[in-house]
């Protein structure tokens, strides 16, 4: 009862006009990393792993606001099936790739915030920038061997982009939480996809 009464209050003082407020807002959540191979490019996996976002935005009205973005993910542990790489001496083995996947990225965001006169609201959220995905620790099995073979790290520099929707809620003009569900591509080489879950909280200036 305590919790629906403050809950009701926050709620009840909230002001809902978002022009010339100053966002700043984190994200965390998991993704699901649709991606080929780094060696060879030519296999796909889906790699499970972390991601992180930091968003600060500001309100050119209620409705709309811009602003920008830093992030963070890891897929640990990527299996890739059927690889054939070339090695150093010539030789081209098959077998399954193990390979760990993680990266950085910044970029631009605009946001458009549905306005339903309430604290609760749907927003919609595209970014747009650039992403450093590195892919390490590249070890290839053989079909039939018991042994690994160690191959080179891979790092890629790439444009990219994503589409956010979810749901926010104002707390006492001060607060912000949000639920978010995001799609986002790499235009890298191994064809990197990424959907992602995340609970969001952030401070209004």
């Amino acid at each position: 009862m305590r919790l629906a009464a403050l809950l009701l209050l926050l709620s009840s003082s909230t002001a809902l006009a978002d022009r010339r407020e100053l966002y700043l807002e984190l994200e965390g959540g998991l993704g699901v990393q649709f991606l080929n191979d780094a060696s060879t490019a030519s296999s796909s996996a889906v790699g499970l792993g972390g991601a992180a976002q930091l968003h600060v935005f500001y309100g050119l009205t209620n409705s709309l606001h811009v602003g920008g973005y830093a992030r963070g993910f890891l897929s640990p542990d990527v299996a890739f099936r059927a690889v054939t790489p070339t090695l150093t001496d010539g030789s081209r083995p098959t077998g399954t790739l193990y390979e760990n996947a993680f990266g950085a990225g910044a970029g631009a965001l605009v946001r458009w915030r549905f306005d339903t006169g309430y604290p609760l609201a749907p927003f919609a959220q595209l970014e747009l920038g650039f992403a450093w995905a590195r892919f390490e620790k590249l070890q290839l099995i053989p079909e039939g061997k018991s042994f690994g073979i160690d191959l080179p790290a891979v790092d890629l520099l790439a444009p990219d982009g994503r589409l956010v929707v979810g749901l926010e809620y104002r707390l006492a003009d001060r607060f912000l939480i949000g639920l978010h569900l995001g799609g986002r591509r790499a235009l890298n080489r191994v064809s990197q996809w990424q959907l992602d879950a995340a609970l969001a909280a952030g401070i209004i200036f």
